[in-house]
């Protein structure tokens, strides 16, 4: 009889029969997905997942205590990686959490993966994420111009059109994009444009504004349903060299900052325009 010990901390030997049986679980396999969906079950202990559908993807975990139950060691461990190009979600099941306790949701951008094991309280996943690639470099907006994490995270947007640049984020959802926008071109009629994609997310943040007038500095920030920016040129930026940053912190919230010059009359860039 062929002895194993089995590396997920059984605590006991296989025969070979149990090897063959379970030789996934035992060597780590990788495990190619090609659907848009995909449950974690017990089986899946020391496996990587491979999700490789081009869409979007959801990947539940199935309760901790369902899966701590169908398994002989007290810690269940599970790798994925997304090799798709847009998000995969990534969901706990039951009323699991991830480590910071509130939680329930990770989102992993083409080429990341996450690390999962059980916690020792036996309902939060403790979560390792690795970023394998980042998106960098610049585009051009044009006259306009829809972003989306899987092609524009991590990516300067250049407002290069003297006639406006108008450019509509993805929508919140934890994925954790941050996208930077430069004015390369002074906008000299109608505006540069930066808005949510729907009626439910908004801007949150400073926009530091420097002033043509005694008062050098000013400072706008955003009020309740802030979600759009609009630089036109002079009152509200728009001037070749201002910048602004904006990040996705999930949950309907858009962070922004930046700074913008102002002549004229300054007045807020910020607005509630999205329906």
């Amino acid at each position: 009889m062929t002895i194993v010990i089995d590396r997920a901390g059984k605590g006991s030997a296989l025969t070979h029969g149990e090897v063959d049986a379970n030789f996934d679980s035992v060597c780590g396999i990788n495990e190619a997905q090609s659907g848009t969906t995909y449950t974690v079950v017990a089986a899946d202990q020391n496996r990587t997942i491979e999700l490789t559908n081009a869409a979007a993807k959801t990947v539940t975990l199935t309760d901790i205590a369902t899966i701590l139950g169908d398994i002989d060691t007290s810690d269940f461990k599970v790798v994925i990686i997304n090799r798709g190009a847009e998000l995969a979600t990534v969901t706990c099941g039951g009323s699991d959490t991830f480590t910071d306790g509130s939680t329930t949701s990770i989102y992993l951008g083409e080429y990341d993966s996450v690390i999962l094991h059980t916690g020792s309280d036996g309902a939060t996943w403790n979560e390792l994420v690795g970023k394998k690639y980042v998106h960098r470099g610049r585009v051009n907006a044009g006259a306009s111009l829809t972003l989306t994490y899987s092609e524009h995270n991590q990516k300067t947007i250049r407002l290069d059109s003297a006639s406006g640049s108008v450019v509509t984020l993805p929508d919140s959802n934890s994925g954790g994009g941050i996208y930077h926008f430069v004015v390369s071109t002074t906008v000299t009629s109608f505006n540069h444009i930066i808005q949510v994609a729907n009626g439910t997310d908004v801007m949150v943040g400073i926009i530091s504004g420097l002033s043509d007038d005694s008062d050098n500095m000013k400072g706008w920030g955003t009020a309740a349903g802030s979600d759009t920016i609009t630089m036109n040129g002079s009152t509200k930026g728009g001037i070749k060299g201002d910048w602004i940053t904006v990040k996705d912190m999930g949950s309907n919230n858009w962070y922004v900052s930046g700074c913008i010059r102002q002549s004229g009359t300054e007045v807020t860039p910020f607005s509630a325009a999205v329906t």
